[in-house]
């Protein structure tokens, strides 16, 4: 693990033992189709590609408007056909984790809507290069309480890592404790 991982978790850790008798502890997945932009110098051989993934995150809520999340996104490899003189497949491998703090508004009895802002560190892995690095991180989203135990939401993710941007729409669906 990397020294950032490990300062992840420790602010995590300790978040839920000076978070109030309140805290909703929750964990969540969610499913959706990214889009990885690449835009060295306006040419042919950028990489605008899709990719299916999934993200696994864990959160603390305190209190009502305020959480904090820790979210694990695996792709699958973006494949595009780039190239002036005849298509050429690009595939990059891109996998990321962040820490986010998240603010809530309940919108109706039971739907909110929420504005995300955080780190976003990320790995690409193209043939033998090899890239990464922590950028800022922007979403926002809905929420549905279905229950006492599960939310389902719906968001939209954006991250500039690099010289390349990431968008990610999910779907996911959280379990609290």
């Amino acid at each position: 693990m990397r020294k950032d991982h490990w300062a992840a978790i420790a602010i995590a850790g300790a978040l839920v033992t000076a978070a109030p008798a309140r805290a909703d502890l929750y964990v969540g997945f969610g499913v959706g189709d990214a889009t990885l932009r690449e835009d060295v110098a306006a040419t042919s051989d950028d990489l605008n590609a899709h990719a299916g993934g999934n993200s696994y995150y864990f959160g603390l809520g305190l209190g009502r408007h305020v959480r904090f999340e820790l979210t694990r996104f695996d792709f699958d490899r973006f494949e595009d056909e780039v190239g002036p003189g005849g298509p050429t497949l690009r595939s990059v491998g891109f996998d990321a984790d962040a820490l986010s703090f998240v603010l809530s508004e309940r919108i109706g009895s039971d739907l909110s809507l929420y504005l995300r802002a955080g780190w976003f560190e990320w790995d690409r892995r193209e043939g033998l290069s090899h890239e990464s690095g922590t950028d800022p991180l922007f979403g926002l989203g809905l929420s549905y309480r279905l229950g006492e135990h599960l939310t389902l939401r719906s968001e939209y993710l954006r991250a500039d890592a690099g010289l390349q941007r990431i968008e990610v729409p999910t779907l996911s669906i959280a379990y609290h404790f």
